[in-house]
C-alpha cells in the first residue's frame, strides 16, 4: 500500500539539478543581497549628502552616477549566469540535488529561507511533506518498514533542517535517537522531511493529512 493518500501530501519534491538550484541562488542573490547593499548604500548617501547641501550636489550626481553603474553590472552578471544555469537544467545538465546529502542539505535551508515563496511559485525545489528512509521519500510503507510495531514515533525536523539532521553525532552515541529506539523498544521511527519555511498553520494542517495517512496505511494496526 502507498502512502500517497488522498491529500497528496507525501508526494516526493520534483527533479531538481545542482544547476538549478544555483540559478535560484543567483535570482536571490541579484534581488535580495545587490538589491539591499544598493538601497542601504543610497540612503546612506542621500543623508550624507543632505548634510552638505548645495555644495555637494555635484558630488552627489557624480556618486550616484558610478555607484549605480556598479550596481548595474553586478546584476546584469548576476542575472546573466542565472539565465545561464537555468539553460543548463533545462537541457538536463549537472547531476541531481537529491543524489547527495549536501545538495539535500542545501534544499532543505533554501526551503527554510523562502520555503513559502518556492510552494507559491509551484518550484521544483519546494519540498513536500514525506517520510524518509536513506535520503529518499518513502514510496510504499510496507517495504520501507518491514518490521513494523503497532507503537509509532515521528521525528519531525527544526527549521532549515531534515530527516538527515538526527544524523549529527550517530557515531559517538551508538546510532541515531530513532536507530537506538528501533533496536532497544518496541517502537517503529517514522523521519519526516517537510517545507519548514511555511507559515506554523500550513504545515499544522499538512501534518495533520500526513498523520492521518499514515494512520490509514501503515502495515500494521496502530496501538501508540
Amino acid at each position: 500500500m502507498t502512502v500517497a493518500g488522498h491529500t497528496g501530501s507525501m508526494c516526493a519534491m520534483a527533479r531538481v539539478s545542482n544547476a538549478g538550484a544555483a540559478a535560484l541562488a543567483a535570482d536571490y542573490v541579484d534581488r535580495l543581497l545587490v538589491g539591499t547593499v544598493r538601497d542601504v548604500h543610497r540612503a546612506v548617501s542621500r543623508r550624507t549628502f543632505g548634510l552638505t547641501g548645495s555644495r555637494g550636489a555635484l558630488a552627489r550626481v557624480a556618486h550616484d552616477g558610478i555607484s549605480g553603474s556598479v550596481y548595474g553590472v553586478i546584476g546584469v552578471g548576476v542575472r546573466g549566469a542565472a539565465t545561464a544555469l537555468r539553460e543548463l537544467d533545462r537541457r538536463g545538465g549537472g547531476s541531481a540535488l537529491e543524489d547527495r546529502p549536501a545538495g539535500r542539505r542545501v534544499a532543505s535551508v533554501v526551503n527554510g529561507l523562502i520555503g513559502e515563496t518556492l510552494q507559491e511559485s509551484a518550484h521544483p525545489m519546494a519540498i513536500r511533506m514525506a517520510a524518509r528512509v536513506d535520503g529518499r521519500d518513502v514510496a510504499v510503507l510496507a517495504d520501507a518498514y518491514p518490521r513494523a510495531t503497532g507503537d509509532v514515533v515521528v521525528f519531525l525536523h527544526g527549521l532549515v533542517e531534515d530527516d538527515e539532521s538526527w544524523r549529527r553525532d550517530a557515531a559517538l552515541t551508538g546510532g541515531t535517537y530513532a536507530e537506538r529506539l528501533a533496536r532497544d523498544t518496541t517502537w517503529t521511527p517514522v523521519t519526516l522531511r517537510y517545507n519548514s519555511g511555511l507559515r506554523l498553520a500550513d504545515n499544522g494542517r499538512l501534518l495533520s493529512a500526513w498523520l492521518t495517512d499514515l494512520l490509514a496505511d501503515w502495515p500494521v494496526p496502530v496501538r501508540r
